[in-house]
């Protein structure tokens, strides 16, 4: 996909003039290194992505990227001839967004917790919230709720999301491994009250957000587990040797 890896180019380019790495919340540096750490394992989730969406979409439409990250997914959709919007935390605005600045894509503040929506007049044909919900202190069906008000009738909403059965987890379990993060060494205070600053506080089941986008309506079609990019040829043999319920990730397209 020849669009993707041109988007991937020009994230390099950007982050490679800069000499000091961008510090965001929860202590994360971002450099290059990380931003090609980033590629790595996201080109088979974004290229998959894409590929749902020009059959879902082939004569183009209005996209909303939610969580958007560096953005690699919305400039590769406005590349294909799609009008892209995105959103994304305060704290990611400029930092990762720096692509999507350059792109004139508009990317406005959009915290899932708090805030009222900031497309609140715009409805969209598609919207994609991709490894968002695990890390939200709120329930997948109140996230999906806020959602889908942004849909156009019979639009679309495509999710994905870590899978809690993957196989990492399950040989944690095996192993007498916890696999749920671990606290920090020291609390974590804002405001005068401890907060949870863990990466992933939860991870999903398919059966739970099958379920959630079932109770706001959604009608569920197509669903699937997945492998992360960036593997070495002996584990992509392994995971294929797997049920596919312990695979890495899962995708579920729901339509209005």
């Amino acid at each position: 996909m020849q669009y993707l890896i041109e988007t991937e180019n020009e994230l390099r380019e950007i982050f490679s003039t800069i000499d000091k790495p961008l510090e965001i919340y929860k202590n994360k540096k971002i450099d290059l290194k990380l931003v090609e750490n980033d590629i790595k394992i996201s080109h088979n989730r974004i290229k998959l992505i894409i590929e749902k969406i020009l059959k879902l979409l082939p004569n183009k439409g209005k996209i909303l990227d939610i969580g958007t990250s560096f953005g690699l997914l919305s400039v590769t959709l406005l590349k294909f001839g799609y009008s892209v919007n995105a959103s994304d935390i305060k704290e990611n605005i400029n930092s990762y967004g720096k692509l999507l600045f350059q792109k004139k894509i508009p990317n406005k503040i959009w915290d899932l917790h708090f805030d009222e929506n900031p497309y609140t007049n715009e409805r969209f044909d598609l919207i994609v919230i991709s490894e968002v919900l695990e890390h939200l202190y709120i329930s997948y069906a109140s996230a999906i709720k806020k959602i889908i008000g942004l849909l156009n009738d019979c639009g679309y909403l495509i999710i994905t999301v870590p899978n809690f059965y993957s196989y990492r987890n399950f040989f944690r379990i095996i192993r007498g491994k916890n696999i749920i993060e671990e606290f920090p060494d020291i609390a974590q205070v804002k405001n005068g009250v401890v907060i949870d600053t863990r990466i992933h506080p939860r991870e999903p089941l398919m059966y739970e957000i099958k379920q959630s986008c079932k109770k706001s309506g959604l009608k569920i079609l197509y669903s699937k587990y997945f492998i992360p990019s960036g593997l070495s040829l002996i584990k992509k043999i392994f995971y294929h040797l797997l049920p596919s319920f312990l695979r890495e990730h899962f995708i579920i397209i729901c339509k209005k």
